[in-house]
């Protein structure tokens, strides 16, 4: 679709981005303050201190309802479910590196981009209905 069309689904709250990127986490949205942003994934080293091996209130990605400590969710990680704290914002999310021997934090940042003229005179922008992550 064409900028002009997308234009509309920005304004009611949706994110947006062009199937062309080619980094495909990244899109615009609109925030409360009704200005434009854009987001992009981030995965960081997941940086934590000796609390964390008594800390509750983990939750398994699709399973929001069950919540458990962090030992039970050794295993789980290795095996390559994601968890997050249930306090956490939904799009901050743990998950194991392929080593099995590192956590990693992956969640949406904003940063600094501004689309250029090409980008806002493609035809193939798109609405994103799913989560990125």
């Amino acid at each position: 679709m064409q900028f002009k069309e997308m234009y509309s689904y920005l304004l009611s709250n949706h994110k947006i981005r062009r199937r062309g990127w080619e980094d495909k986490t990244i899109y615009l949205m609109m925030t409360p303050e009704e200005e434009v942003k854009c987001y992009r994934q981030e995965c960081v080293p997941f940086y934590y201190n000796i609390t964390i091996v008594n800390s509750k209130g983990w939750i398994i990605i699709g399973e929001e309802e069950k919540e458990i400590s962090f030992s039970d969710t050794v295993e789980l990680l290795r095996k390559g479910e994601k968890i997050r704290l249930k306090d956490w914002p939904e799009d901050h999310i743990l998950e194991c590196a392929p080593n099995g021997k590192e956590i990693f934090l992956r969640k949406n940042a904003e940063f600094a981009f501004t689309p250029t003229f090409e980008c806002f005179a493609s035809d193939d922008w798109e609405a994103i209905e799913e989560d990125l992550i």
